[in-house]
């Protein structure tokens, strides 16, 4: 078997329960199987409605036809033991990443899981299913795209979010990790009841066209937001504080609503960049009120 980055392909469960390999999707690649003896490799099956299916997958010859096992280690469906017998219409994508291996673990029932796009998952437990998004240490979790969450998940643990905008004269914008991939959005589902998380970090605003030290802002971020009975509160008041004085970035301003940071362009003329890192502590106390 031969590993490659970026698998996600179509696939089933036949009726024998084995998995059957299909085509790889739009922009990724495919397993290609046919390789060698005594391989194996986690596998990740969903079906696009949640339902998923972790676990390992192996054969003891060239030939994918022959002796081939699967494991099932975690999933939702079947009371755990997995997708059952004649399944259609499911992805597979594999949880490590090809090029170092690093996303395994000893502990295939607690295995880490790498999904998304160009994600990378360290540690038994981790899980990073948003694209370009990185789990590191035991449960880590990412829950967004471009995260970089660091555990041993539990009552607290950080994680680090780049994040960038574009907004033109007498406009607005939200905050996103690039522009083809969406909003930062944070959600009442990414915390528990009564969790909360508090967001500081530093953001840079500077002049699209003329980049010099006068024509830049940097603001200092602070912001607590918390999920009281499946709904998304803020607690007490978000500030965006310009720190650069005598700086001409003077009609640009931020606010949250939400979950999403919102960058504001008051000027007529002047389009603005922005650029920062954001630095998110979570904090899950629902076992403590």
């Amino acid at each position: 078997m031969q590993l490659k980055n970026r698998i996600k392909q179509n696939a089933s469960i036949d009726g024998a329960g084995l998995i059957v390999f299909g085509t790889a999707l739009a922009g990724h690649e495919a397993v290609d199987l046919e390789v060698e003896a005594n391989d194996n490799f986690q596998y990740l099956l969903e079906d696009g409605t949640g339902n998923y299916e972790l676990g390992l997958y192996s054969q003891t010859w060239n030939d994918p036809t022959m002796d081939t096992f699967r494991t099932v280690s975690q999933s939702n469906v079947g009371g755990g033991s997995g997708f059952a017998p004649s399944t259609f219409g499911l992805t597979l994508s594999i949880v490590q990443v090809a090029s170092s291996g690093i996303a395994t673990s000893a502990d295939i029932t607690d295995g880490p899981r790498a999904a998304g796009t160009n994600a990378m998952a360290v540690g038994s437990g981790a899980s990073a299913l948003p694209n370009w998004s990185s789990a590191i240490g035991l449960s880590a979790e990412a829950k967004m795209t471009g995260e970089i969450a660091v555990g041993p998940s539990g009552y607290s643990y950080p994680s680090w979010v780049p994040v960038s905008c574009f907004v033109d004269p007498e406009s607005s914008d939200h905050l996103q990790f690039s522009a083809a991939t969406g909003y930062l959005e944070i959600t009442s589902a990414m915390l528990p009841n009564k969790g909360v998380v508090r967001i500081t970090g530093t953001i840079m605003v500077s002049d699209a066209d003329a980049e010099a030290a006068e024509n830049t802002q940097v603001f200092d971020v602070s912001l607590m937001l918390t999920n009281i009975g499946g709904f998304l509160n803020q607690l007490g008041s978000s500030t965006f504080t310009p720190l650069v004085s005598g700086s001409t970035v003077t009609d640009v301003s931020f606010f949250h609503s939400g979950g999403r940071i919102t960058m504001s362009n008051d000027d007529t003329s002047v389009a603005y960049i922005a650029q920062g890192l954001l630095h998110l502590h979570w904090v899950s106390a629902d076992d403590w009120w």
